[in-house]
């Protein structure tokens, strides 16, 4: 596997970027034990889903869903009509590959804990179990 596919799996969440990303800390010799805690958490980001753009052509979500309501017979389609439209679309989907943050490149697409979909971060965390300085589960 490619370094820049194993980044992009990585960045996904993937099995083969978390097996990648370990066997890259042990051939380093960062990690001494034999249990590594992997911790993920999912933090909003600073940006709104309406600064999406396509990653193919740079079209922003309004205006693909202005064409998109253009060409099922809405003329001239102002908020409320795009909101009632997109609302009655069936086929939604936004995918990181597809769309990206215009104000915020790193963010990603994600679904929080609450249902919601926002822009977020999905930081991971790696410790090293039989090194951790947690007193009360110290491994022996």
């Amino acid at each position: 596997m490619a370094v820049e596919d194993a980044l992009a799996s990585a960045a996904r969440g993937s099995r083969e970027g978390v097996r990648f990303r370990l066997k890259l800390v042990a051939e380093r010799g960062l990690v001494k034990g034999e249990r590594i805690g992997v911790d993920g958490s999912t933090m909003e980001a600073n940006a709104v889903l309406r600064s999406i753009v396509r990653r193919d052509n740079g079209e922003t979500y309004r205006a693909m869903l202005e064409r998109m309501a253009k060409e099922s017979g809405i003329a001239t389609p102002n908020a409320e009509d795009l909101a009632r439209f997109d609302r009655k679309r069936t086929a939604k989907k936004l995918s990181n590959d597809d769309w990206t943050s215009a104000t915020d490149a790193e963010a990603k697409i994600a679904r929080m804990k609450d249902g919601t979909t926002h822009l977020a971060y999905k930081p991971e965390h790696a410790v090293d179990l039989r090194h951790r300085r947690d007193r009360r589960r110290a491994d022996p």
